[in-house]
């Protein structure tokens, strides 16, 4: 196999075709080239299967890794993450896309600090909900105070440190269903600081067929059992 990338993007997918190419699109238009994208396909019904296929052949970049039926979100992220063979693992959502230098702004900030175990951004939603700029606390000590509240962190706009994965054979745990970032970021916080750039370096697409009313009460339980855990 050829040497490691220094970025490896893990991207889970399910029935994702009608805003796949975009968010394809603007991965392997990054300014920072140095990077494989893993596309996690959880058994689609769709088009995604054969679009992931063109991409593959017109890219060597785009490592795709099937399932023949569908195993959950989780299990495809803790998936991407075996797989993940770079210094540094980012996350992306098949229907958002990503600023062309987000890669090579989270790279540098993680180059320079090395405490830094988790380096997320703000966000731009658009979509189905009025257009509007997330922004998250940036340094430590203020990504700490609120994490003891809610997640302070948007997961597809993070890159963690691999070797802070590896060592502590960190995984998104099953048990916090619709909560599984942010019990993520809580182990990375045990380990290493946190941090959020203060700038837009994802387009967060919101639409229908994200988490719904049903799973966001899921989400809120297991939101609460984190916070009595800690």
């Amino acid at each position: 196999m050829n040497e490691p990338p220094i970025v490896s993007v893990v991207m889970p997918v399910y029935n994702a075709a009608a805003h796949l190419p975009a968010a394809l699109d603007s991965m392997l238009a990054q300014t920072f080239t140095d990077f494989e994208l893993i596309v996690l396909d959880d058994g689609s019904t769709d088009e995604t299967g054969a679009l992931l296929a063109a991409y593959a052949a017109r890219d060597a970049r785009v490592r795709v890794a099937g399932s023949a039926e569908n195993q959950g979100l989780i299990a495809r992220l803790n998936r991407g993450l075996e797989l993940a063979r770079g210094r540094y693992i980012a996350r992306m959502d098949g229907d958002d896309t990503g600023r062309p230098e987000r890669l090579a702004r989270q790279v540098a900030l993680l180059e320079v600090q090395p405490q830094v175990g988790a380096c997320g951004s703000w966000i731009r939603v658009f979509g189905d909900a009025p257009a509007r700029v997330e922004r998250y606390p940036t340094d430590d000590a203020a990504i700490r105070c609120e994490l003891l509240f809610r997640s302070a962190l948007a997961h597809p706009s993070v890159m963690l440190r691999g070797d802070i994965v590896r060592r502590h054979g960190l995984r998104y745990d099953p048990q916090f269903i619709h909560a599984e970032d942010y019990a993520m970021w809580l182990e990375i916080a045990a380990h290493s600081q946190l941090a959020n750039l203060p700038e837009i370096l994802l387009d967060y697409r919101a639409h229908a067929a994200q988490v719904g009313q049903r799973q966001r009460v899921t989400q809120q339980a297991s939101s609460a059992l984190l916070r009595l855990a800690q």
